[in-house]
């Protein structure tokens, strides 16, 4: 009896087909000779294919993506679809192609699987708001599924991904000067369920930045006036103020000042002097109290007065 694949042992057969001569087609015409073949190499298919599983993520192909899965597809792969350039203008992982894509399944099962929120890559998003240079997230070097989903708006993937953050005040995003957590991030975007969430989850709502700008009110109130329209963002004065309430809430303290990076141990040290003659020291630099003030004291006014400027400012809060 001639030799068949047949009687070639499973692990010579998957020798055969993990040799990297073999083609795709080649693999799909042998896994087609009989039931056994399929059975035995659809995941290595699966595994070789890294451009059909990131189509199945940004179609929403749930169950495309659970047999990629199933397969052993690398969850946290980086992969540069250029030049299909959708989405994004360099490499991209399988979980921000998910979030840019606003697939919360396909977000889930990833996560389930291991996907890491905090891998990013050097990349532009090609279809968002961000090109005005004004939305916060428009200097940022690297982004990663979180900075993604929170710079397009996609609440529920944001919500998503802070839920499942190990770290609440870990580093999400740097610019060429700044290093940025979820909980600041968030705070800038003016999201305040997502917000929420990150305080729910542990992230300190008096956590100071370590180049002296100040805790996350110190950061909103700095960036933004209470009667301030803010373009990229829905309801932005509603937003601020839902912000606002949210920090609040969760203990963020409005006297809490601004500390001096060298200040933290000894203010009399070598280090403190040289830093605070070169830039201007801000240790016990104001609180955001008169702000905040401000801010609550302008939505009740609004509230109140009975001018038609007033009246119309109304919808906003």
């Amino acid at each position: 009896m001639a030799p068949t694949l047949a009687t070639l042992p499973p692990e010579l057969l998957m020798e055969i087909a993990e040799c990297e001569p073999l083609d795709l087609a080649s693999l799909s015409a042998l896994i087609r000779v009989e039931r056994y073949f399929y059975h035995l190499l659809w995941p290595v298919l699966y595994r070789r294919s890294p451009k059909s599983f990131f189509h199945c993520i940004r179609t929403g192909s749930v169950a495309g993506v659970s047999k990629f899965i199933a397969a052993g597809a690398d969850v946290n792969a980086k992969i540069d679809l250029y030049p299909d350039i959708q989405d994004f203008f360099g490499p991209t992982t399988p979980l921000m192609t998910a979030a840019v894509r606003n697939r919360g399944e396909v977000v889930d099962l990833l996560l389930r699987a291991g996907a890491d929120i905090a891998l990013s890559t050097p990349v532009f998003l090609s279809r968002t708001i961000l090109a005005d240079n004004i939305h916060p997230c428009a200097s940022i070097a690297e982004h990663n599924a979180f900075t993604v989903a929170l710079a397009l708006g996609y609440d529920g993937v944001a919500l998503q991904l802070a839920k499942a953050m190990a770290d609440p005040d870990s580093v999400v995003a740097a610019t060429i000067a700044d290093k940025w957590t979820a909980l600041e991030l968030a705070v800038l975007c003016l999201r305040p369920k997502i917000v929420r969430q990150l305080l729910a989850s542990g992230a300190r709502p008096n956590r100071q930045r370590p180049r002296g700008e100040g805790a996350p009110l110190h950061i909103l109130m700095a960036n933004y006036s209470s009667n301030e329209r803010v373009g990229w963002a829905p309801n932005g004065a509603a937003a601020f103020t839902s912000v606002v309430m949210a920090l609040l809430e969760y203990g963020a303290d409005p006297f809490i000042k601004r500390q001096c990076w060298a200040h933290k141990d000894d203010p009399d040290s070598e280090e403190c002097r040289k830093h605070c003659v070169v830039v201007p020291c801000t240790a016990g630099a104001c609180s955001p109290y008169p702000q905040v003030r401000k801010h609550f004291r302008d939505l009740a006014h609004r509230q109140l007065c009975p001018k038609l400027a007033c009246k119309a400012s109304r919808h906003q809060q």
